[in-house]
C-alpha cells in the first residue's frame, strides 16, 4: 500500500516545469500508479502539496532545481482512478451468483496488482465485495480469469469458487468464450468484415508496447507438424504468439468509424495492435495511435477522450454450474457514448447543411444561414444560400435556421426542401 505522503527533490532536468507536470512524472518514476494529471491537480487544489515546506494550491507554479516537493496521497489507501480523476472505490456488478460475478469495469481501473500498482484493483475491490476468492491465476489475482487493459472499459467475469474459476479458465484456453468489443477508429475500413491474422510480440524498441508480425501459416495438423529449424529458431527468438481478430464495420461517422472487434485469442493489447496494423488506429490511443498526423481529424469541438475508444461490450460462455450458455453485456461508458453522440449529430447536421447549400437560387435575396442544433452545445454550421421563394425554406424538427442579415425571412409551414 502506498505511503500517506511522498517527497521528491526537483532535479535540474525538471527545473522550470509546472508543479502538476513535475509531480505526475515523479510519481510515475517512483512506481506509484493511478496518478493522472487531473488527479494530481485535484490533490494540489485540496491543499495536499507543499514546496520547501510551504503549502501550495496553484497547479501552475513552476518548480526550481533543489526544491523539496511533498504530496499527500489521499488517506493512504492506494486506489485506481477513472479518466476524470475520480477515485474508484467499488465495483459495478452486472450479475452475481454463487459461482461467478460479472462486472462493468470502468476505464482507469487496473485488473490485478502489478509492480506499478499494488492495490486498488479489480481483485482488491472484488474481495471487499464478495469476500475471499480463489487464486487460480496467482496468489495476487483472486477471482481473476481474464483481464482488460487499464484504460479499456467494459464487461469482465470473475470466479467465486475454485471449481468455477478452473471451468472458466479451461473455456478461455479452449477459445470457446465469445467476446465482442466496440472500437472507434480513425479512417474508414475498406472491408465490411475481415479476419486479421497477425502474430503479436513485444516491440524490442519500446518495452511498453507490442507489435504485429507475420507468422508462417498454421498447419491443418499441428500435432505432428513442426516448422523448419531456421523458422523455429526465428519464432523462439521473436517470442511471437499467434493472434486472430474478427473486425466488422458498423457505422461510418465521417472521419471515424465504429467497428466491432471479436478476438479469437487473448494476447496483450491484441485489438489495439491489430487495428493499428490494419491502418485503423483507435481514437484516443496514445500508444498505438496514428503514425504522424491523421489524414482527417475529428471535427473541431468533439469531446476529448482521455483513453483509447475501446469498450468490451459483451461476453458469452458456458455457466460453470448450470452448463447453460450465458451472455452478459456492459453499457457503453459515458465518455465513449458522448463522443459517439457528437459524431452522429455532426454527421446529421452536416448532411442537412449540404442539402441547404444545394438550394437553387431564383430570387435576388441572399442570406447567410446558420444551421444549429438547438438542444445541445454542438458547433454551428454556416451556409450561404439563396432560397427562392423565401417562404419555401422550412427547417426540420429540432433545427433552428437564423438569418444573419437584416432581412426578415418568413419561413413557410408547409413546403420543405
Amino acid at each position: 500500500m502506498a505511503p500517506v505522503e511522498r517527497s521528491f527533490e526537483v532535479k535540474d532536468a525538471h527545473a522550470g516545469a509546472r508543479l502538476d507536470v513535475f509531480l505526475v512524472a515523479a510519481l510515475d518514476e517512483a512506481g506509484v500508479g493511478g496518478w493522472s494529471r487531473s488527479r494530481v491537480q485535484r490533490a494540489i487544489k485540496d491543499g495536499r502539496a507543499s514546496v520547501d515546506g510551504k503549502g501550495v494550491r496553484r497547479t501552475g507554479v513552476h518548480v526550481e532545481a533543489g526544491q523539496a516537493i511533498r504530496l499527500g496521497l489521499d488517506d493512504g489507501r492506494e486506489v485506481s482512478v477513472d479518466t476524470s480523476g475520480r477515485r474508484i472505490l467499488e465495483l459495478e456488478v452486472l450479475h452475481e451468483d454463487e459461482a461467478i460475478a460479472v462486472i462493468a469495469k470502468p476505464a482507469g481501473l487496473v485488473s490485478h496488482p502489478s509492480p506499478r500498482q499494488l492495490a486498488g484493483t479489480v481483485s482488491d475491490l472484488a474481495v471487499e465485495r464478495f469476500g475471499p476468492l480463489p487464486e487460480v491465476q496467482g496468489e495476487d489475482r483472486p477471482g481473476i480469469v481474464h483481464r482488460l487493459d487499464r484504460l479499456t472499459s467494459g464487461v469482465m467475469v470473475l470466479g467465486r469458487t475454485e471449481a468455477a474459476l478452473e471451468h472458466l479458465k479451461a473455456q478461455f484456453k479452449a477459445r470457446t468464450v465469445q467476446k465482442r468489443y466496440v472500437a472507434l477508429v480513425h479512417g474508414t475500413p475498406r472491408f465490411e468484415e475481415e479476419w486479421i491474422d497477425l502474430g503479436i510480440e513485444p516491440d524490442p524498441k519500446r518495452p511498453d508496447r507490442m507489435r504485429a508480425v507475420r507468422l508462417p501459416p498454421e498447419p491443418d495438423n499441428p500435432e505432428w507438424w513442426t516448422p523448419p529449424p531456421e523458422a523455429q529458431a526465428e519464432l523462439d527468438e521473436r517470442r511471437a504468439k499467434r493472434a486472430e481478430t474478427l473486425v466488422q464495420k458498423v457505422e461510418v461517422l465521417g472521419a471515424a468509424t465504429l467497428v466491432h472487434a471479436s478476438p479469437k485469442t487473448g494476447r496483450t493489447h491484441q485489438i489495439r495492435v491489430h487495428l493499428h496494423a490494419a491502418g485503423l488506429p483507435i481514437v484516443g490511443d496514445r500508444v498505438y495511435g496514428p503514425r504522424g498526423r491523421v489524414v482527417e481529424p475529428l471535427p473541431k469541438g468533439a469531446p476529448s477522450l482521455e483513453r483509447p475508444a475501446l469498450h468490451a461490450e459483451s461476453i458469452e460462455f458456458e455457466h460453470p454450474v448450470t452448463g447453460e450458455q450465458v451472455c452478459f453485456e456492459s453499457p457503453l461508458a459515458s465518455d465513449f457514448a458522448e463522443l459517439l453522440t457528437f459524431l452522429r449529430e455532426w454527421r446529421r447536421i452536416t448532411a442537412l447543411g449540404t442539402r441547404y447549400s444545394k438550394v437553387i437560387a431564383t430570387a435576388s435575396v441572399k442570406l447567410d444561414v446558420v444551421v444549429m442544433n438547438t438542444t445541445s452545445r454542438y458547433q454551428a454550421w454556416k451556409y450561404h444560400v439563396s432560397p427562392a421563394p423565401v417562404d419555401a425554406f422550412t427547417p426540420p424538427c429540432g433545427i433552428a435556421v437564423r438569418s444573419m442579415s437584416s432581412v426578415n425571412v418568413p419561413f413557410g409551414p408547409e413546403s420543405r426542401i
